[in-house]
């Protein structure tokens, strides 16, 4: 099986993976998607809480989960877009360094200007 390494935590099963990579998993790896799911309903049932459900996911089982693929997809879609325009470009260090720092206007009241008398 030729499995590409998780970007984070290095693990397919974790309670920390984003919404989205549920649903990847499921269309690029459905054995472990169904091994996730089994899992979740059948092993960790005894060992929740009363009156809890256990869940890979906060909020909501994997088939609920999958039930919101385009939705989901859709959100990170829309992330991905907003981080795409904060990125700036890399700068040479040079360039960084040799800018005089940006002006900053004071927001209040203004200090009095200072007199260029000697101290008493």
């Amino acid at each position: 099986m030729d499995l590409e390494t998780p970007k984070q935590g290095g693990n397919y099963f974790c309670f920390f993976q984003h919404k989205h990579k549920w649903v990847g998993l499921k269309d690029r790896h459905p054995e472990l998607y169904e091994r996730a799911e089994h899992e979740e309903q059948a092993r960790y049932r005894h060992i929740a809480m009363k009156g809890r459900n256990y869940a890979w996911s906060q909020g909501e089982s994997l088939p609920e989960l999958i039930e919101r693929r385009e939705e989901i997809e859709a959100k990170h879609q829309a992330a991905l877009e907003r981080a795409a325009k904060r990125i700036r470009p890399n700068r040479p260090l040079l360039e960084v360094l040799s800018c005089p720092p940006p002006t900053r206007r004071r927001i209040g009241p203004q200090p009095p200007p200072v007199t260029g008398g000697a101290a008493p």
